[in-house]
C-alpha cells in the first residue's frame, strides 16, 4: 500500500504515512504508478476547479465593455477652440473693423468682407481668420489692413 499524499510505501497496518504524516485510509490501496501520475500533471485531490461557463463569460465581457463606452462617452467634451465656438454674427470688433473695409477677394459675390461667408480658398473666412490671428498677435488694425492687401491682393473699398 503507498500513501496517497507523497505516494511512500506504506508500512502494513500503518494509520500515518512515515514520510509525510498523512492519515492512512484504512481498506483503499493504491498503486505507485497511478500516484506518481497523478502528481506529474499537477493534480492536488484537495483542490477544487472552478467552472464558468462560457455564456457567463461573454456576458460579462459585454457589460464590462458598454460600461466602459458608457464612461467614455460621459466625460466631458474638451472645448473648441475660441474661433470655432463663436458664431459669425457674433465677428469680434477689431476682426470687424478691419473686414469692413474690404470686399470679399473671392471674385465672385462682391459682398463686404464683414457680412460675406464665403467658404472658398482665399474667400472671405480664411481672410478674417487671418485677421484674427494677426489682431491677436498684437499687430494694430492699420497693420493688418496693410497686411490682407499684401497677402490677398486686394485694396480696402474706396481706394
Amino acid at each position: 500500500m503507498y500513501c496517497t499524499q507523497c505516494g511512500a510505501e506504506l508500512k502494513s497496518g500503518a494509520q500515518f504515512c512515515s514520510k509525510c504524516g498523512n492519515q492512512v485510509q484504512s481498506g483503499k490501496k493504491g498503486s505507485r504508478k497511478k500516484q506518481q501520475q497523478t502528481s506529474r500533471k499537477g493534480h492536488n485531490s484537495n483542490t477544487k476547479t472552478v467552472r464558468v461557463p462560457m455564456p457567463m463569460l461573454v456576458i460579462g465581457g459585454l457589460v464590462i465593455f458598454f460600461l466602459g463606452a458608457v464612461l467614455l462617452l460621459r466625460q466631458p467634451d474638451r472645448q473648441a477652440p475660441q474661433a470655432a465656438q463663436q458664431p459669425q454674427s457674433a465677428m469680434r470688433q477689431d476682426v470687424y473693423a478691419v473686414a469692413t473695409q474690404f470686399t470679399c477677394p473671392c471674385g465672385d459675390c462682391q459682398d463686404n468682407l464683414a457680412v460675406c461667408d464665403c467658404t472658398v480658398p482665399h474667400g472671405a473666412m480664411e481672410v478674417k481668420k487671418f485677421i484674427s490671428l494677426g489682431l491677436d498677435q498684437g499687430r494694430t488694425p492699420d497693420q493688418m489692413v496693410a497686411a490682407v492687401q499684401l497677402k490677398y491682393n486686394i485694396s480696402p473699398a474706396g481706394e
